[in-house]
């Protein structure tokens, strides 16, 4: 049975919907659609009618990576409730971290339609929702939250990357960072956190 029949199965038993608030008020399952694959993940968008969600499958195999980084989707469920006030990205709804139901780890979240605008249509929009972020109240003991093993040698590969890219004038990115860079719009860092609400388990 592929990945998409699995999901049509799971929403159809009730007597595992029922367990959970979230998944209990679900009206049925109308389609399910792959959007795409990331580096970690499988995205589907869940046809609800007139509700639609995102399940994010982790395909990362359950192990360290990239010098101790881990993939780990129940502390992306809890960023992504930390997040919600802020209003940066989707509402997170669900996750289940059991494999009883699929061979993965899995988070159900909020979909959010696209604009079709690119980065550089809606550049403006890119920079205040980065400087949301950066004025999160975050205190970086909390556990969800976790500095990158190598985010010394990250900031400085990204570093020589805008400096490549400054370099090149004719660059339609060139002169938006640097209209930004010059402006008073220009993105700060102070970092500041609150503890994000538990997650939502399946039993």
């Amino acid at each position: 049975m592929d990945l998409i029949e699995q999901i049509k199965s799971f929403f159809a038993k009730q007597n595992i919907l029922g367990k959970n608030e979230f998944l209990a008020r679900l009206p049925q399952l109308k389609n399910v659609k792959e959007l795409g694959k990331g580096l970690a993940n499988i995205n589907f968008l869940l046809n609800f009618g007139d509700l639609k969600f995102v399940m994010r499958f982790n395909i990362w195999p359950d192990q360290v990576w990239n010098n101790g980084n881990q993939i780990d989707v129940e502390n992306e469920y809890r960023i992504l409730k930390f997040l919600e006030s802020y209003e940066i990205g989707p509402k997170a709804y669900f996750v289940d971290t059991s494999k009883t139901h699929f061979p993965s780890s899995f988070l159900i979240e909020e979909y959010i339609e696209h604009d079709s605008k690119s980065v550089s249509e809606d550049f403006t929009g890119v920079v205040n929702t980065v400087k949301r972020l950066h004025a999160a109240n975050i205190e970086m003991e909390e556990r969800f939250f976790r500095t990158d093993a190598d985010a010394d040698g990250k900031i400085k590969l990204y570093d020589n990357w805008l400096k490549i890219i400054l370099q090149n004038n004719q660059s339609e990115i060139a002169s938006l960072f640097s209209k930004y860079a010059a402006s008073d719009r220009a993105i700060s860092f102070p970092f500041s956190v609150n503890a994000a609400s538990p997650p939502i388990r399946s039993s």
